[in-house]
């Protein structure tokens, strides 16, 4: 509403915010020394992103609590099917797989495969984006990249 292409404003915009230190902290100091501060800053964007590689699944009354909030980051180390439970499908769960899957001595597209399939099943019926990040090696093996891709195709189309 009221959108100038001339003129762009952050409501038009995404914000996004992340505190991976606080991974391992209690949803009360991650408010407390985190989130809260982050506030003055994400309720300014029409639509907000939040985390990266913290596990959010005992955190989600801190989401919630995010203006705007259209999609938050589901780590390897969250557990989906809490997240799914506790209003997962309020917005779009970025899963975020291992990337260790790539860094194996040899490629086992099996192992990927099942644990995508994990992750879609846990996450059945849930709004899900799926983001493969953080990858630091593929073992002078880019393939491993491609047929990760087409895994992944083949297993969001029999999910649709």
């Amino acid at each position: 509403k009221g959108f100038d292409p001339q003129a762009v404003k952050p409501i038009n915009m995404w914000g996004c915010s992340n505190a991976q230190i606080f991974s391992e902290v209690s949803p009360a100091m991650h408010w407390e020394f985190a989130l809260e501060h982050e506030m003055r800053w994400l309720e300014r964007f029409g639509m907000t992103y939040y985390g990266c590689c913290e596990p959010l699944h005992k955190k989600m009354d801190l989401m919630h609590k995010i203006p705007n909030l259209r999609k938050f980051s589901v780590s390897a180390w969250a557990d989906i099917e809490e997240i799914r439970n506790n209003d997962g499908d309020r917005y779009v769960l970025s899963i975020k797989p291992s990337p260790a899957v790539f860094a194996r001595d040899s490629w086992d597209p099996k192992l990927a495969r099942d644990d995508l399939r994990e992750k879609l099943d846990a996450a059945r019926g849930a709004n899900v984006e799926i983001i493969m990040k953080d990858i630091s090696t593929v073992r002078h093996d880019p393939k491993r990249l491609w047929d990760w891709a087409q895994i992944a195709m083949e297993l969001v189309e029999d999910y649709a």
